[in-house]
């Protein structure tokens, strides 16, 4: 991660990126939800939604992996795994 933040044009994100990361299209193009945007990233990208996603929080004594169904809107405390 660290030579990707140095790339960074902007100061402000390149010193505090937990705070200002910008939004992350590619992740729901990877869950199949990227039709729903108006611009693409670059990448090929699955054309069919995945029906199951794995999912851990983000904050925890023991990792615990759990798969969930790919149809709701996932919270910022999850790490998704596609």
């Amino acid at each position: 991660m660290l030579p990707e933040r140095e790339k960074v044009n902007r100061a402000t994100h390149r010193e505090k990126w937990w705070i200002y990361g910008d939004k992350r299209p590619a992740l729901y193009h990877a869950l199949g939800w990227g039709e729903m945007f108006e611009r693409h990233p670059k990448g090929d990208w699955p054309s069919e939604r995945s029906r199951e996603v794995l999912v851990a929080t983000r904050t925890t004594k023991h990792l615990a992996l759990v798969f969930v169904e790919n149809n709701s809107i996932l919270d910022q405390g999850l790490v998704v795994l596609v």
